[in-house]
């Protein structure tokens, strides 16, 4: 079983430490993480070839907290951004995302995914 790291805040809720793991199909579209109406964070993602990944953004939130992924494609500003929101759970604390077909594709394990 993996570990799982919570840390107790002064209100009773705890923390938990989460990875979101932007993996193939990225060619340097904007990439943000919002967390309750605020951007927690921003990049450019492209994939690496030679690994398959494009980013690992790290998070300390509440378990049960919702997190929205937003991807704009910088070369089709045409196009609105897409996004997708995910509810994190502390038993599993990896989430793997991939861009496909103009679309987000999320998972999530116990186990840190292993790259090249």
């Amino acid at each position: 079983m993996p570990l799982t790291f919570l840390r107790a805040m002064t209100d009773g809720s705890t923390m938990a430490d989460f990875e979101f793991q932007f993996t193939e199909g990225f060619t340097g579209q904007t990439v943000t993480l919002v967390v309750d109406a605020e951007p927690r964070a921003e990049f450019l993602a492209r994939t690496k070839l030679m690994t398959g990944l494009a980013n690992i953004m790290p998070l300390s939130l509440p378990d049960g907290k919702e997190v929205t992924l937003r991807v704009a494609d910088a070369s089709r500003p045409e196009t609105k951004p897409v996004s997708v929101t995910v509810t994190v759970d502390a038993t599993t604390p990896f989430y793997v995302i991939a861009w496909q077909d103009g679309a987000l594709d999320v998972t999530s394990t116990a186990r840190r995914p292993g790259y090249l």
